[in-house]
């Protein structure tokens, strides 16, 4: 098959002639409408246009993305892993951004065409009717009737749609030119926001996971702190024949001395109230030899519990275990 013969079937596919009527509707519905109480349709009708062009792409990030999110979830210390591959693919879609330069590119071009024309309450879209309506009316040269005047309104909104359209396809031809599917070069010429996304999610998740809310459990109120979110409940648990103030700790991430990053497993901690003998981690004081006289707090006066545990990140600092306290 010849270049103008791949060209020619790529321009008679059902995506191509489709998506240029598509395209027309959508800019003579906007053009004609919109101005009207109409906007909420057509911004609708552009929403669903551009689901239906870019959604190959579109899937794809929401099945990666999703299983991710599953994924470290149900496995938290593995989030580090994952961020590994979000990066991987972040270097992969550069090198899909410089196979595709050209035509993301026209993409650009095109977005920005129909922003001007729509922007601010559709002035300069207005302007293109009214001299579309200047020259199917040869400029008023000649007295029209009514009938045909209003005729002549829709022609020209018509053809001001038209126009942008023209430009896409000439940029899809350009496309088809150089060996792109209809399909894929509708995708890749529409597909601009998802592309700039792509790029933008592997910093979200990276942000996420190093404040701990990202792939923790941050169902239960928190605050930030240097080492990781901290999630807050209070309850108390019984110390002797005192309550003490305690606060449900969700899981987080933090930093080791040695340079590694280590997972710190939920657990139960006492409220900062400045007392020590609250402290859940408390073992008493060792009293040394005084006065007989000279009065000292009975040891084991608090309740001693476990530390939360804390797991090293496999690949990621030393291979270790610590108890926290």
């Amino acid at each position: 098959m010849t270049r103008a013969e791949w060209v020619r079937s790529q321009i008679r596919s059902p995506w191509h002639w489709g998506s240029m009527l598509a395209l027309w509707g959508l800019g003579y519905y906007t053009l004609g409408w919109a101005g009207r109480g109409h906007m909420t349709a057509a911004m609708a009708g552009w929403g669903l246009f551009l689901l239906v062009e870019t959604a190959s792409m579109l899937w794809t990030m929401l099945a990666f993305a999703g299983a991710m999110l599953f994924l470290s979830r149900i496995f938290p210390p593995a989030a580090i892993i994952f961020l590994i591959i979000g990066i991987v693919f972040f270097i992969l879609r550069i090198r899909y951004v410089i196979q595709n330069a050209q035509l993301l590119a026209s993409g650009f071009l095109v977005y920005l065409v129909y922003y001007h024309l729509f922007a601010d309450h559709m002035h300069l879209g207005g302007k293109l009717v009214e001299a579309c309506y200047k020259l199917v009316t040869l400029n008023h040269l000649f007295a029209l009737s009514w009938q045909l005047r209003h005729f002549l309104a829709y022609l020209a909104i018509l053809l001001a749609a038209g126009l942008p359209v023209l430009l896409v396809h000439l940029f899809l031809w350009m496309a088809y030119r150089k060996g792109y599917e209809s399909r894929n070069a509708l995708t890749v010429l529409f597909g601009l926001p998802l592309v700039v996304i792509s790029f933008l999610l592997p910093f979200l998740k990276i942000l996420g996971a190093f404040d701990g809310a990202a792939f923790t459990d941050a169902g239960h109120g928190g605050h930030m702190a240097p080492d990781g979110f901290h999630g807050t409940g209070d309850g108390y648990a019984p110390t002797g024949d005192h309550p003490v103030p305690v606060h449900h700790v969700n899981g987080y991430f933090r930093s080791t001395p040695g340079g590694g990053t280590t997972y710190v497993h939920p657990h139960v901690a006492t409220n900062p109230d400045g007392i020590l003998e609250n402290n859940l981690s408390y073992h008493g004081p060792h009293p040394q030899p005084g006065p007989a006289d000279a009065p000292h707090a009975p040891a084991g006066a608090g309740h001693t519990v476990h530390g939360p545990n804390v797991d090293t990140v496999p690949g990621l600092g030393k291979e270790k275990k610590e108890k926290e306290l």
